[in-house]
């Protein structure tokens, strides 16, 4: 039987945007068998959606790739 998948980060309202588009495109999944999220610590990055934005969208100066990176630190079971 295949472990069930956990998706990180599910907060997370953007990864990817033009100045026409605003989407999820990226995302973490893990086994919630043998990890959890770590309840102390939250996603990565916590960032306001008008700041991927306020250039038009993405690369910009703030954000210099086309995608936006998730981190999610992860505690054993």
């Amino acid at each position: 039987m295949p472990a069930a998948l956990v998706q990180a980060c599910r907060e997370t309202r953007i990864t990817f945007c033009t100045d026409q588009t605003q989407q999820v495109v990226d995302y973490i999944y893990f086994s919630g068998e043998s990890f959890a999220e770590d309840a102390g610590a939250g996603a990565f990055p916590d960032f306001a959606a008008a700041a991927l934005t306020a250039e038009g969208g993405l690369p910009s100066r703030s954000f210099p790739s086309d995608h936006v990176a998730l981190v999610q630190d992860l505690v054993w079971r």
